[in-house]
């Protein structure tokens, strides 16, 4: 696994902060994704 470090030397605080935002709505999905797929499942074995 590669992992970056970001600082604002290096790229723009509001940068930083816009793609956080987006990652966090991507987790909000597929958290939302995870619970729906547990609920089918969870219908199916009943």
């Amino acid at each position: 696994m590669i992992v970056e470090q970001l600082s604002t030397d290096d790229v723009p605080a509001s940068v930083i902060q816009e793609v956080g935002e987006d990652l966090g709505i991507m987790l909000g999905r597929v958290t939302e994704a995870k619970i729906n797929a547990n609920r089918l499942k969870n219908r199916l074995e009943n």
